[in-house]
């Protein structure tokens, strides 16, 4: 089976409006959550910090 030409992109388009106000208050909310989990990794001891170099 070949896996290269297997996956078709859906249109995107036919999804409609996405950036609707609810979704974009759950982005702020998402965002704000993983600000919090950031914060509270780096009072683990023994951090070194490679769990959150990439947020």
């Amino acid at each position: 089976m070949n896996m290269e030409n297997s996956y078709q992109i859906p249109d995107l388009f036919a999804l409609g409006e996405v950036e609707t106000k609810a979704v974009l208050k759950a982005t702020n909310q998402a965002h704000q959550a993983l600000g919090e989990l950031k914060g509270l990794v780096q009072t683990i001891p023994n951090y070194s910090g490679k769990f959150t170099e990439n947020l």
